[in-house]
């Protein structure tokens, strides 16, 4: 503990005891520990150039304490003058200067990371990119500088709504009320040489928003299909939903055949990714109809030639042509196949023959139709 203090002294012996007091003869003060603290006269120079430090330690005495330097990437990595000279750098880049001060008492280090910037004292070269160069007309896009070794940049956006006078921000968001293309300048500065100045003419495209109307709504029997027109500026016609109800996703004109109710939406998008959205709804009328023609005539006039099941919303689908006899003739479960009046490749005679057809519907009902068909030669 920091204090004055006495001290008590005794002595004995067979002729008796002897005693004295020195008053305030120990004197106990404090001895603070050293905090370590360093400057530069420069922290930013060029290959080949060379700094001085001054030691700023706090309770550091002269001939009782020591210091200890660390200059990675310098000509002279160490040192232990208190206040070094002449410590040179000729590399460009970045250094951490460390110092080590110790007292009678105690030992601190002070670490200055990144202290020491060596540039290579070249001028700046201006360079940037763009997120995307095509926009919409009112639509934003952000820029981004890759400028070499620049202090300091100046953007100016020709025909910008937002800032068009300039920027100093990095990576600035740039807005566009007008289409057409525009043009984006970047300067770049630093300390060792004429600015540098880099210009993209029709830098950035901006597109109007394309135009895209659909049809009025439609109706439609259960299991056939209506024909849908888009009209718009441009051709990039998307229509969904992709639910397999459409015949060709990406045209104008498109055949639809939905077995309920659909909304539809046809989207225009130009060469910008600029697109519009319109809809149509198609609502599905759940009333069937089926029927076998009573006669048919395959006669090669390419009318009438093929005896087929005509109906809508028919999912599955039995056909059996009897003779006279009851044989089987001909069958078919496709509503796509029907009887061309042969037999085995041979033409079968005119006359009467018997059909039996199964139908199921989308509805999971099933039906059975029966009759006669009349082949006429």
């Amino acid at each position: 503990t920091a204090g004055t203090f006495n001290v008590m002294f005794q002595i004995s012996d067979v002729n008796g005891t002897y005693m004295d007091t020195l008053a305030a003869y120990v004197d106990v003060v404090n001895c603070p520990t050293p905090v370590a603290e360093f400057a530069a006269n420069n922290t930013r120079i060029c290959p080949g150039d060379c700094i001085n430090f001054t030691d700023q330690s706090q309770n550091m005495v002269v001939g009782q304490s020591s210091w200890a330097w660390s200059f990675p990437g310098s000509d002279s990595t160490v040192s232990v003058q208190q206040n070094p000279s002449n410590i040179c750098y000729q590399i460009p880049g970045v250094y951490t200067v460390i110092l080590t001060a110790t007292n009678s008492t105690d030992t601190d280090t002070e670490v200055k990371v990144n202290y020491i910037r060596v540039d290579s004292c070249l001028p700046p070269v201006a360079d940037f990119a763009i997120e995307k160069d095509k926009i919409c007309q009112n639509t934003c896009v952000r820029l981004f500088n890759r400028s070499l070794r620049a202090d300091s940049i100046q953007w100016k956006f020709f025909g910008a709504t937002t800032m068009p006078q300039g920027s100093h921000e990095s990576n600035p968001v740039v807005c566009y009320s007008d289409t057409g293309l525009f043009d984006v300048e970047l300067m770049a500065f630093n300390p060792y040489g004429v600015p540098d100045i880099e210009l993209k003419q029709d830098f950035v495209s901006v597109k109007a928003f394309p135009t895209i109307q659909a049809p009025a709504d439609e109706t439609v029997l259960i299991g056939q299909s209506v024909t849908l027109r888009a009209f718009g500026s441009g051709n990039g016609f998307r229509w969904s939903p992709d639910d397999g109800s459409i015949d060709c996703p990406f045209c104008a004109r498109v055949s639809v055949s939905p077995l309920e109710n659909t909304k539809y939406y046809v989207t225009n998008i130009n060469e910008n990714g600029c697109e519009r959205t319109d809809s149509v709804n198609v609502i599905v009328i759940e009333n069937y109809y089926r029927g076998v023609p009573d006669a048919f005539s395959p006669n090669g006039d390419e009318e009438n030639d093929v005896l087929y099941v005509y109906g809508n919303g028919i999912s599955k689908l039995e056909l059996y042509i009897y003779n006279r006899q009851g044989k089987i003739v001909f069958e078919s479960r496709s509503k796509e196949i029907g009887w061309d009046g042969t037999f085995k490749g041979e033409l079968m005679e005119a006359g009467v023959y018997a059909y039996f057809v199964m139908l199921t519907y989308e509805s999971g009902f099933q039906e059975i139709l029966k009759g006669d068909v009349t082949l006429v030669r």
